[in-house]
C-alpha cells in the first residue's frame, strides 16, 4: 500500500501544477510537458501495482497454504519486489515515447510523417490497452471472484489478516472501475478518430478537436485524481499497519525524546535497586559470620533481581531473612 500511495503522488502532484498552469492559460512553460509526462508514469505505475496486488490476494485467498510457502521462502522484501519493480518498470518503458516526444529530438521528429502515424498508433497500445481494457479486464473478473468467495463460501478462512487485506484491494479495484470508466471511453473515442486525423494531415488541413471531447478529457482528469485521493482515505481507514507506520513517520520529535528519557529513567532507577540489594547481602553476610575466623562476602548473580537470598554460611543460614526496603536499620537485622 505505501508504494500504491506514492505511485498516487506521483500522478496527483504534476496535475496540481498542469492545473495551475491551465488557469494562468501559461502552456508554453518548461515545466508543461515534464509534468505531463510524469502524470502519465504515475498513473501507469499505479495501475499495474493495483493489478498486481489484487493477483497477490487472489491467491492468499484461493490457495493460502502454498501462498504461505511461498511468502515464508522468498521473504516479505523479496516477494514484495515481484510486484514493485516490474510495475514502475514497465510504466517507465511505455512512456519512453512521451519522453522522446517533448524533447528537442521529439520535436525535429515531428516534420517526419511517419514517426506521427507511429504516435497515433501507439496509442493504441499505450494507454488504452496497457492501462485501460487489458487491467478494467482483469480487475473486474479477478475482484468479481474474490467478492464472490467472501459472500458465498461458508469454509473457515486459514488468516484474517490475508482476509483484511484482500478486502482493501477489493475496495480499491471496485473505486478504480468506476472512476476510469470516463478515461476509457474517451480513449476509445480517440482510437476512432485516428484514420480521420491521418487524412487530415495528408491533405495538409488541420484537425480541430470537438469541444465536448476536451470537456470529456477534463472530466477523465478529475476522476482518476479523485480516485488517485481516495485511496489514500483507503489506505488510513481500512489499513491498520499503514496507520501505524503513518502515525510514526508524523510524530513529533519531542514525543520520541519524551519516550527515551523515560526509558533512560527506567533503567537508572533499575541498577540503583539492584546495587542497594546487593549491598545488603553483602552487609548480611558479614553480620552472619562475625562469629567464625572467615567472613565470605556474598554477591548476587548479574542477571537476577530476586530478593531470595543465596546460600550462606551456617550461621548465617539460620537468622531471618528481613527486606531491606522495610528494616530502618542494620541494627534491626
Amino acid at each position: 500500500l505505501g508504494f500504491l500511495c506514492f505511485a498516487d503522488l506521483l500522478f496527483i502532484s504534476p496535475n496540481v501544477i498542469l492545473s495551475l498552469l491551465m488557469v494562468l492559460n501559461n502552456y508554453t512553460s518548461q515545466l508543461y510537458p515534464i509534468c505531463e509526462c510524469l502524470s502519465h508514469v504515475g498513473l501507469a505505475s499505479g495501475i499495474f501495482i493495483t493489478t498486481g496486488i489484487t493477483f497477490e490476494r487472489h491467491q492468499a485467498v484461493f490457495s493460502p497454504f502454498n501462498y504461505q510457502s511461498t511468502l515464508a521462502s522468498t521473504g516479505h522484501i523479496k516477494h514484495l519486489l515481484y510486484y514493485i519493480l516490474p510495475s514502475f518498470g514497465l510504466a517507465a518503458v511505455f512512456n519512453i515515447p512521451r519522453f522522446i516526444s517533448v524533447t528537442k529530438f521529439g520535436n525535429d521528429l515531428q516534420n517526419n510523417p511517419s514517426y506521427l502515424r507511429f504516435l497515433l498508433m501507439y496509442q493504441v497500445f499505450h494507454p488504452l490497452v496497457t492501462t485501460g481494457i487489458i487491467p478494467l479486464f482483469l480487475l473486474s473478473v479477478i475482484n468479481s471472484k474474490i467478492f464472490v468467495r467472501f459472500n458465498v463460501s461458508k469454509e473457515r478462512w486459514p488468516g484474517k489478516k490475508d482476509i483484511r487485506m484482500a478486502q482493501i484491494v477489493c475496495a480499491i479495484v471496485t473505486i478504480f472501475l468506476i472512476f476510469n470508466i470516463p478515461r476509457l471511453l474517451l480513449g476509445i473515442f480517440e482510437i476512432s478518430r485516428i484514420p480521420s486525423i491521418i487524412t487530415c494531415y495528408e491533405e495538409k488541413q488541420t484537425y480541430h478537436i470537438l469541444t465536448w471531447q476536451i470537456n470529456l478529457d477534463m472530466l477523465a482528469r478529475l476522476c482518476a485524481i479523485i480516485n488517485s485521493s481516495i485511496n489514500f482515505i483507503i489506505y488510513c481507514c481500512a489499513g491498520k499497519q499503514f496507520r501505524t507506520c503513518l502515525l510514526h513517520l508524523l510524530r513529533k520529535p519531542q514525543s520520541l525524546s519524551f519516550t527515551q528519557k523515560r526509558a533512560t529513567r527506567t533503567n537508572s532507577t533499575t541498577s540503583t535497586t539492584y546495587n542497594r540489594r546487593k549491598a545488603f547481602y553483602n552487609r548480611k553476610a558479614s553480620f552472619g559470620n562475625e562469629d567464625s575466623m572467615e567472613s565470605e562476602a556474598i554477591s548476587l548473580p548479574d542477571a537476577s533481581l530476586s530478593l531470595t537470598p543465596s546460600p550462606l554460611s551456617k550461621n548465617a543460614s539460620e537468622q531471618k531473612f528481613f527486606d531491606p526496603f522495610i528494616a530502618k536499620s542494620v541494627d534491626e537485622i
